[in-house]
């Protein structure tokens, strides 16, 4: 926005000003929120995330940014985002097992494995309360 093309307007205040880089402040943490939780969602859909230090690297800078909005999730506040994005996670992952149901084969069988294997991960990370399945 210009602010000098407002004054010479005569619509320029310093009010308006103001609303409009709250609104824009607002926005701006609305979308870096967007982005902290699809980053998470694919963290979440990772067989071993720590081998992955390009995801955890995106959840940072999204912290950084969300800090440098003048906005701090606190520790609880950022564990309930993880364990939603684990628990969407884990739901997608009983969907795909179900659909595989009626597959046999030596590639279902590996698959339902490794979904196996990232089902006990979010399971122990976000400590779910879903009974394991076989």
């Amino acid at each position: 926005m210009q602010k000098n093309g407002l004054v010479r307007l005569g619509v320029y205040t310093q009010d308006l000003d103001d609303k409009v880089k709250e609104e824009a402040k607002t926005l701006a943490k609305m979308k870096v929120m967007e982005m902290l939780d699809e980053a998470l969602c694919e963290r979440a859909s990772l067989f071993d995330p720590e081998k992955d230090g390009m995801v955890d690297g995106k959840i940072k800078n999204c912290l950084k940014n969300l800090e440098r909005l003048g906005f701090k999730l606190e520790d609880g506040e950022f564990k309930a985002l993880k364990d939603k994005a684990n628990q969407q996670m884990y739901s997608l992952i009983e969907a795909e097992k179900e659909k595989m149901k009626n597959s046999q084969g030596p590639e279902t069988e590996k698959r339902i494995q490794q979904l196996n294997k990232l089902m006990g991960r979010l399971r122990q990370e976000s400590d779910l309360n879903i009974k394991e399945d076989a």
